[in-house]
C-alpha cells in the first residue's frame, strides 16, 4: 500500500499551506522510500477554485495511493480528496516516523460513520423538507467527509426533498441515490456553486420507533 504526505521543504509533515510537494510513499526491504514528488504550492490569498485544482491535479498524480497524510487537515481539502476516493490522517514529523504503524493502524481500522451536525441541517418551508450547506459544514466542521456527514441523513430516509449546496459531486454520490432509487437533479448557481435537489416520496418515509 504507498501513502502520500503533505511535505514542508525540509521534508517534514505539514499542512496544504506550508506544503511544497505530495509525497508518495511505498514500502521497501529497507523501510518505507519516496517514489513520487509532486511539487505543490498553494496560499490563502489564492480562490478556492484555484486550491482545488492544484491539490486534485496532484492527487491524481499518486499512482496505487488511497490515503494521505498532513499535519493539519481541512474540512474543503479532505472533501475534495474524499470525493476522489482518498482517505485523509493527521501526523506529525517525518514520514520514516509513523508510516508503517499508519500502514498497521489502516489494516485494522474499522469503518466509521460521522453523523452530519444540526447545524448544518435544516427544515425547509414544508414538512419533510431539508436544506443542507455542505460547503459550509466542511469548512466550518474540520474532518468531517462528505460521505461521513451525508450518508447517515440519506439512508434514515426521512424526508420528501432535500437541497444540498456544495461546490462539487463526490463520486459516491451519484452511486449512492441509484442504489437507495433517489431522483435528484443539480444546478449550477450564478456563483459557481452547485444545487443539488434529492427527492423521495413521503409514502416511503420509514418510521423510527
Amino acid at each position: 500500500m504507498n501513502i502520500a504526505v503533505f511535505l514542508d521543504k525540509q521534508g517534514v509533515t505539514c499542512g496544504i499551506w506550508q506544503a511544497a510537494t505530495l509525497g508518495l510513499f511505498a514500502p521497501r526491504n529497507t523501510g518505507w522510500q519516496a517514489i513520487v514528488q509532486v511539487p505543490l504550492s498553494v496560499n490563502r490569498d489564492m480562490l478556492p477554485e484555484d486550491v482545488r485544482h492544484q491539490v486534485m491535479a496532484a492527487a491524481r498524480a499518486l499512482p496505487g495511493c488511497r490515503h494521505i497524510v498532513a499535519s493539519e487537515i481541512t474540512g474543503a481539502v479532505k472533501a475534495w480528496l474524499d470525493g476522489m476516493g482518498f482517505t485523509m490522517w493527521q501526523c506529525a514529523g517525518r514520514p520514516e516516523g509513523f508510516l508503517e504503524r499508519l500502514n498497521n493502524q489502516v489494516m485494522q481500522r474499522a469503518p466509521t460513520v460521522v453523523s452530519l451536525p444540526k447545524s448544518f441541517i435544516q427544515p425547509g418551508e414544508k414538512q419533510g423538507e431539508f436544506q443542507a450547506d455542505l460547503i459550509a459544514a466542511l469548512y466550518e466542521t474540520e474532518g468531517h467527509a462528505s460521505r461521513r456527514i451525508l450518508i447517515p441523513f440519506l439512508f434514515k430516509g426521512q424526508f420528501t426533498r432535500l437541497e444540498i449546496t456544495c461546490d462539487h459531486l463526490p463520486r459516491w454520490f451519484s452511486r449512492t441515490l441509484e442504489k437507495l432509487a433517489y431522483p435528484w437533479d443539480v444546478t449550477t448557481q450564478s456563483d459557481g456553486t452547485l444545487r443539488v435537489v434529492v427527492s423521495k416520496a413521503a409514502s416511503r418515509s420509514q418510521n423510527v420507533p
